[in-house]
């Protein structure tokens, strides 16, 4: 076979270690305010894999989040880890710890997909 997809390197975490993560977003071009207190955000995405042979560009990208995505977004400052923001996740909005770990870390695991945080930790 000519073209041989190399394996990526997974890094099996606990989940002490996943909660002591800390998300750094990356920079905005542009964050423009939409009508239901969320935010339209603009980053420079740089394309990965057969797309960047492909098109060897890098792109903006938009993405809109809503106004409780933004809160999380504004404290993804690479220093508050994620368990920090789920518990503040967890105050502000009167839910259950449990229901705040899983929404804050899939929304984090989301962004991170989409190219918008990177996740810090000092384990690796």
């Amino acid at each position: 076979m000519v073209f041989k997809r190399r394996k990526q390197k997974v890094v099996k975490l606990s989940l002490q270690q996943a909660e002591e993560l800390k998300p750094k977003a990356v920079k905005t071009i542009s964050r423009d305010i939409t009508d239901n207190g969320g935010e339209r955000i603009q980053i420079v995405f740089y394309p990965r894999g057969v797309q960047k042979i492909m098109r060897r560009k890098s792109s903006v990208r938009t993405i809109e989040l809503d106004a409780v995505g933004v809160e999380v977004f504004n404290m993804c400052d690479g220093k508050t880890s994620v368990r920090a923001i789920s518990q503040h996740f967890s105050k502000v909005y009167h839910v259950n710890s449990h229901e705040a770990d899983l929404a804050v870390a899939t929304f984090i695991r989301m962004m991170n997909q989409r190219g918008l945080v990177t996740l810090a930790t000092n384990l690796i």
